[in-house]
């Protein structure tokens, strides 16, 4: 279990990370855009954003673009939070289950995560299951 545990750390660290990536570039697109290039296009075709000005179109611009990068921080260190339990599984699997759920949880709770939320939980309940010490074989009956 515990390598499943591992495996399953990293696959959603490593999604996380992509996945903040992504967040984070869509902010800081959104960030510097040229509001005043997308207003000219809409009244181009004299379409008239409903009650958006210019200023308010920029303004809403700007608070979602810093909205998206701290989202994409916090999905990044849900990331750090599932790659660190997933990598010492081996050595503390007890440690190492408790991050990666609390990785699961706040992945879920701050940034809608599914997929990572998922590989997150069973990895760190694969973690936390104590593994069943070896069975000696059953030796047949000696027979004389």
């Amino acid at each position: 279990m515990k390598k499943a545990s591992m495996v399953l750390g990293i696959i959603g660290g490593a999604i996380s990370f992509l996945a903040a990536l992504a967040i984070i570039i869509f902010g800081i697109l959104l960030l510097s855009i040229n509001t005043n290039f997308v207003m000219d296009i809409c009244r181009s075709f004299n379409v008239k954003p409903f009650f958006l000005t210019d200023d308010i179109f920029n303004l809403s611009t700007s608070i979602a673009g810093i909205v998206l990068i701290i989202w994409g921080v916090i999905n990044a260190a849900c990331g750090v939070l599932g790659l660190v339990g997933g990598t010492m599984v081996q050595k503390n699997s007890t440690t190492a289950g408790i991050l990666m759920i609390v990785a699961a949880g706040i992945s879920l709770v701050l940034s809608f995560n599914w997929l990572s939320m998922t590989l997150f939980t069973l990895g760190g309940i694969f973690a936390l299951v104590k593994e069943k010490p070896p069975v000696a074989p059953v030796q047949p009956p000696v027979q004389q």
